[in-house]
């Protein structure tokens, strides 16, 4: 019986032991694991805190920028209101002034007109009391200012009417021009095949024909030799080597357009007599490298690139047969963007006769502007002119005013002055002085004014 309460009481002790011991573990993994909250927190207290802090210090840096823009803002509106009052101020004193000036100009211009008519009206008494001599030297005077302004009225007149006619002439000449083109085109295109065949065999007669073909186009085209073009100017490389294009075009505004003349008829004239269409195809194909191989040499020439010229950026390939040209587009359509990219452009008689036409054109309009500024320069002269005989009719109005004032006053000495010579010669004639003739109307005019005096 004690050893049953023994074990009971062991098992008892012992049981008590391990829920103390659970107990004590759990108590120090709970301990453990507020332990590490409690520092998690901690952390997460301070991060909120520098949080709190860098929003604390933005808040207060937003809200003194804002309130510095606010007084700047603040004294903009003051120093707008300021300069409101005084534009108001300026407004009213401008007004005010414009009110004044605009009395005075009325005013003025009253004035005007009662001198202009005053004068008027003692410039047609003193011109009829004034002696010939003063008249026809007023009147050679006023020749003498006005013939120049003539002259050039005249020769402004003729260079306007000059101009309508060579319009009208240039106008008639292009119609006439336009007319002929196709026709000059056609001859030559059936002279290039004519001559194609009798030269056809020698490169260098080739050359030279083609050259021939290209100044033909150039003599149609009513460019000028020497002035708007030049053939075979000899010039130089960057390495020194000679180059002589065919042609050179000069435009209005000190630039060239290049031109060389390109023939190849071999294979063109191989095509011209194939049998069939596989032989016909093969030549075509041959012309096109031919062309080509053209485009290259011009292209590997660089003339836009040469000191002595002021050169477009593309240079004109002139081939002469229009059938030639025309076989190569249309067997490699792409042709014409392979010499674009090489900066060279592909010309035939009819297309290089209209490219000249439009050079031409230039011409004429640059020659135009210049007969503008010629026209324009006779009327500022002509301007000047008129503002010089202007000037000069002012003064001319100013010494006939001073010489009728001359007039009036020599008028008192002889007559209304105090102890004027009418007065004493009259005097004298009462007091018995013999005299041939009587002063009866200077005597008149004497008591005129006098009673206008008393009035």
């Amino acid at each position: 019986m004690i050893d049953i309460d023994m074990l009971d009481i062991f098992f008892i002790v012992l049981g008590v032991l391990i829920g103390a011991l659970a107990s004590g573990w759990y108590f120090v993994h709970k301990q453990k694991k507020l332990r590490q909250d409690f520092i998690e927190k901690q952390t997460e207290w301070g991060r909120l805190q520098a949080e709190l802090d860098i929003r604390n210090r933005w808040y207060e840096e937003t809200r003194q920028d804002y309130e510095n823009r606010l007084q700047s803002l603040a004294d903009e509106l003051n120093s707008s209101r300021h300069e409101v009052t005084d534009l108001k101020q300026n407004l009213i004193s401008l007004q005010e002034r414009n009110t004044y000036l605009t009395q005075m100009k009325d005013e003025a211009q009253a004035l005007y007109e009662k001198f202009k008519t005053e004068f008027e009206t003692l410039n047609t008494k003193f011109l009829k009391e004034n002696t010939e001599a003063l008249g026809e030297q007023s009147r050679k005077t006023v020749n003498e200012l006005l013939n120049p302004l003539k002259e050039r009225l005249e020769a402004f007149d003729r260079k306007i009417t000059d101009l309508n006619a060579e319009q009208r002439e240039k106008g008639g000449e292009l119609r006439v021009v336009l007319e002929k083109l196709l026709e000059q085109n056609k001859n030559l295109s059936e002279e290039a095949d004519r001559l194609a065949k009798a030269i056809k065999g020698d490169v260098k007669k080739l050359g030279n024909w083609g050259e021939l073909i290209l100044e033909r186009v150039l003599e149609i085209s009513g460019l000028e030799k020497g002035r708007e073009y030049v053939l075979q100017w000899q010039m130089a490389d960057i390495e020194g080597k000679a180059l002589r294009p065919d042609a050179i075009i000069l435009l209005p505004d000190n630039k060239q357009i290049i031109i060389d003349s390109k023939v190849s008829l071999a294979a063109f004239d191989q095509y011209l007599r194939a049998e069939t269409e596989e032989e016909a195809s093969a030549f075509a194909h041959s012309h096109v490298e031919a062309v080509k191989t053209h485009i290259q040499n011009l292209s590997s020439k660089q003339y836009q690139n040469l000191n002595d010229l002021h050169s477009t950026d593309f240079v004109l390939m002139f081939i002469p047969i229009e059938p030639a040209l025309a076989l190569a587009l249309s067997t490699d359509p792409d042709l014409y963007s392979y010499a674009l990219k090489k900066n060279i452009i592909l010309v035939s008689p009819t297309t290089l006769l209209a490219t000249l036409r439009t050079v031409e054109m230039l011409w004429r309009q640059e020659k135009q502007q210049k007969n503008i500024d010629e026209i324009i320069r006779l009327a500022s002269n002509m301007y000047d002119k008129l503002r010089a005989l202007v000037d000069k009719l002012e003064d001319l109005g100013k010494n006939i005013q001073k010489s009728s004032d001359l007039y009036d006053d020599v008028m008192r000495t002889l007559t209304t002055g105090k102890g004027n010579l009418i007065k004493q010669a009259l005097k004298m004639q009462e007091l018995g002085t013999p005299v041939t003739k009587k002063l009866s109307s200077t005597n008149e005019m004497l008591s005129s004014d006098e009673e206008e005096t008393e009035n």
